[in-house]
């Protein structure tokens, strides 16, 4: 049966250029909500030619394939894609993928395909091609604990490649958009949260290394930071979950990168670790308590470490931490200035 429907709505929409419809109707957009056609009596004698064209121009498989996703509420569908013929070129990016009935995505992504936007990737079409076949991360359907909605993160590509192209390191993001791996898009997803927060003006660099040295006995020379204010900031973004802090002092990597935020700074103001509240909620004590067990291990051997790497640092005593005995007080006190680079957001 469906596939008569098909073949005879394939017949009639080849015919037809305007569509006469006379009732209210809505489509499910994937996103928890509905776009509601206000009046279908808006759409009547609407020329539908943009639509007929792009409809016919497909090979019938493609055809076949919208039917699969609209068919169920067509009607809609016709008045959507008719006011916006460019969302079938969006729709055709993910032909066969859960975003295929996604209307809401279909506009963000269409917004992107807008040359002013799409233009400023690095390889053009080529770049967001691939961003879109690489799609992990993303969420369609009822709200998740911590994945943004699929529209939401086009949103916040939008935002990335309208703003932030002319921002050094820029190209490295759209590089970790491209990579399928779902940690490497959550961590991505999570830039780009905080970069919404900033005015690109007041960013200077995403992506580079901590410490501008190299031969750093026990320090990470290689380690980067994601984003660098105007102002010598350095901000590391950390999507971790709260089991991941639980083992952050036992990860020789992680301890490593942190000693060469402290290594390079000059006070505790100048970098800033940036958690993921989607993940943790606004658990700052969790965040403050693993930083303790790492200050503490060793005999608190990290006060010892940055001071022989770098005997003039006044990273600590920046935060009136003078001797070794201040420092182990401070650590015991998670209230102390030295536990002020934890942020949550």
């Amino acid at each position: 049966m469906k596939k008569i429907f098909k073949i005879f709505f394939l017949i009639a929409l080849s015919l037809f250029t305007s569509f006469n419809l006379n009732a209210l109707h809505s489509i499910n957009s994937g996103n928890d909500g509905v776009i509601l056609i206000e009046s279908a009596g808006t759409a009547l004698g609407q020329d539908a030619t943009q639509l007929h064209n792009k409809f016919n121009g497909f090979e019938d498989l493609t055809k076949i394939k919208f039917l699969d996703d609209f068919e169920d509420a067509i009607d809609d569908v016709k008045i959507i894609f008719n006011t916006n013929p460019s969302l079938i070129d969006a729709w055709k990016k993910v032909i066969g993928r859960a975003y295929s009935t996604d209307v809401p995505f279909f506009e963000k992504l269409s917004e992107i395909m807008e040359p002013s936007v799409l233009n400023k990737l690095p390889n053009g079409e080529a770049d967001l091609d691939v961003i879109i076949a690489a799609l992990v991360h993303p969420h369609i359907g009822a709200s998740h604990t911590f994945l943004k909605q699929a529209a939401e993160h086009l949103d916040d590509i939008k935002h990335l490649v309208t703003n932030f192209d002319g921002v050094e390191g820029f190209d490295k993001v759209i590089t970790a958009l491209k990579n399928p791996n779902f940690f490497a898009q959550d961590g991505a997803s999570h830039l780009l949260t905080k970069l919404k927060t900033l005015n690109a003006s007041n960013v200077a660099k995403l992506e580079g290394k901590i410490v501008d040295a190299d031969n750093l006995a026990g320090i990470c020379a290689n380690c980067l930071f994601d984003i660098q204010l105007s102002s010598g900031k350095k901000l590391e973004l950390k999507s971790y979950s709260e089991s991941t802090i639980g083992n952050i002092s036992g990860s020789s990597q992680f301890k490593n990168q942190f000693k060469a935020y402290l290594a390079d700074a000059d006070n505790m103001d100048e970098f800033e670790y940036v958690f993921n509240s989607k993940k943790i909620g606004d658990n700052s004590t969790l965040v403050k308590d693993n930083f303790k067990t790492l200050f503490q291990q060793n005999n608190h051997s990290i006060y010892d470490d940055i001071l022989n790497t770098n005997p003039n640092s006044t990273v600590f005593s920046s935060v009136g931490i003078n001797t070794k005995g201040q420092f182990i007080q401070a650590v015991n006190n998670t209230g102390h200035d030295l536990y002020k680079f934890i942020d949550i957001l």
